[in-house]
């Protein structure tokens, strides 16, 4: 009967070289090693691929549900009644013009008409008391 004892770090590389004798080499071992995680990963893979894919589609849904924007505000030019200072350095001035890029729950982008660049975000409840825009589209 054979007595196992345990081993140091010394012990570990004999533990190595060891198994890479018994497998005619390191080369081949290194195979056999990469070859088993291959199989492993590919069988953990295709038992939790359906669970990985239902909660990515749930993820995206989620994150669509969160950045809506209306097809009537999307398209539509709002005006700047009342100037105001948006945070972040960025101000409205009295007659600027915007599209909206995006809503979100915090805020909305906007983009100032003939600008390339998008103004930044800005509080929807701001915008509504400066201009001509109202949540959801609805003027």
């Amino acid at each position: 009967m054979r007595q196992t004892v345990a081993k140091s770090n010394l012990g570990a590389y004999q533990t190595m070289v060891e198994l890479a004798k018994k497998t005619n080499g390191p080369v081949k071992l290194g195979i056999y090693i990469l070859a088993g995680g291959v199989f492993i990963g590919s069988v953990a893979g295709a038992a939790a691929g359906p669970a990985v894919k239902k909660g990515a589609s749930r993820t995206v849904a989620s994150v669509r549900r969160r950045f809506t924007t209306t097809a009537a505000a999307a398209g539509r030019v709002y005006t700047v009644s009342t100037g105001a200072d948006c945070g972040a350095g960025n101000y409205l001035q009295v007659g600027d013009r915007f599209r909206i890029v995006k809503e979100i729950e915090e805020g909305v982008l906007i983009v100032l008409v003939g600008e390339d660049e998008p103004f930044g975000m800005v509080d929807p409840a701001l915008l509504s008391s400066i201009s001509d825009f109202r949540r959801n589209g609805k003027a």
